[in-house]
């Protein structure tokens, strides 16, 4: 991680982008590639979630604002499962062999894309990364970097997220037919969903001075691991925290 002053280097050239009102002007096209993904297994009835849609579609939404080409998707997905352990060896190689192979690829794919941004910008986010701003201009290095947090972080974590809700949808029928009843709760329930599922349960952080919580000293400068997943189960907050609620109002 980056403490300030330095992250707001980059937070104040990310944050942009990903602004809600940003996204609003590529929703048509989000759309047109979601549908496409489900068109191509609809009349069959039935579908293998994680495989069809749920890794598919955060790639093609990546490469897409990236500017990238889409027949790229199975290489990212493929990457970034070897890196985190989701896709098993291709040979005898150890599995932390393997993850490193993965992300040293990764590494090479990000630096080929940011050098071919270099030499021929066109108009998408990546080539507004590599082109510098207000007189600063990220290094070769800072771009890897951030292409590979987007990338490692972005597409395990929605995809993983996607396929819960579909789980939770398919043991809970009855939540779907409310949900088809009436569409405006469906920003409600993936709010509660992802209170509930919690992919990434926990961050860690560094304290800045001492810091005393029931009883407990925790020096200045240690490493402490933050559990969202029990916040979101505290029922002090969410009364019945084991239920997705569409009619909660607490955030998560």
């Amino acid at each position: 991680g980056i403490d300030p002053p330095h992250h707001r280097r980059f937070r104040s050239r990310l944050n942009p982008p990903f602004a809600p009102h940003a996204l609003d002007g590529r929703m048509d096209e989000l759309r047109r590639q979601a549908r496409e993904l489900i068109g191509s297994f609809a009349q069959r009835g039935n579908c293998e979630i994680m495989e069809e849609l749920a890794r598919p579609f955060p790639a093609a939404i990546f490469l897409t604002m990236m500017g990238l080409p889409a027949a790229d998707a199975g290489r990212l997905i493929g990457m970034v499962r070897g890196i985190n352990g989701g896709e098993p060896p291709t040979s005898d190689m150890s599995q932390k062999e393997y993850a490193r192979e993965c992300s040293d690829a990764l590494i090479a794919y990000l630096r080929e894309a940011i050098a071919e941004r270099h030499e021929r910008p066109v108009d998408d986010l990546l080539s507004s990364f590599v082109a510098p701003m207000g007189g600063d201009q990220w290094t070769d290095n800072e771009l890897v970097g951030i292409g590979y947090q987007l990338v490692t972080a972005g597409l395990d974590t929605v995809a993983s997220t996607t396929g819960f809700l579909f789980q939770h949808l398919a043991q809970h029928p009855e939540v779907r037919q409310d949900l088809i009843r009436d569409p405006s709760t469906i920003p409600q329930f993936i709010e509660e969903l992802l209170r509930t599922v919690n992919v990434v349960p926990s961050v860690h952080r560094r304290t800045v001075g001492d810091v005393e919580l029931d009883g407990q000293t925790i020096p200045d400068g240690s490493t402490v691991w933050v559990s969202l997943a029990t916040v979101n189960m505290d029922p002090n907050l969410f009364p019945h925290p084991e239920e997705i609620d569409l009619g909660r109002q607490a955030g998560h």
